[in-house]
């Protein structure tokens, strides 16, 4: 859904779109609280609601980021910031499931 938001509105500055990736370390506190704070925090409801937005604002800002990338460049650089671009997106979610492999091992 995240991904799809781009349709509608994209970024136009690299260094918002940045921010907002950094700024997404404030769910480790929030996901932290879910589990080890005050009875009030330890909702489902909560949970739910900040794991949407990790999703949400994970595909938006990755669409976002692999647009606005070789935009930024010189036309001749371009296609090759893209090409880098995609390989490390690629490298990322291999490493991220054979992690989650063996997780369950």
């Amino acid at each position: 859904m995240g991904k799809s938001l781009t349709a509608i509105y994209v970024m136009q500055s690299v260094k918002k779109a940045s921010q907002s990736c950094i700024s997404r370390l404030l769910f480790y506190p929030v996901f932290t609280a879910c589990l080890h704070g005050p009875e009030w925090l330890k909702d489902e409801v909560l949970v739910v609601v900040a794991r949407f937005m990790l999703g949400l604002t994970n595909g938006y800002l990755t669409s976002v980021l692999m647009i606005l990338g070789p935009k930024s460049l010189p036309v001749l650089e371009a296609e090759l910031s893209a090409i880098v671009l995609v390989v490390f997106l690629g490298i990322g979610l291999v490493s991220g499931s054979v992690l989650g492999w063996f997780w369950i091992v």
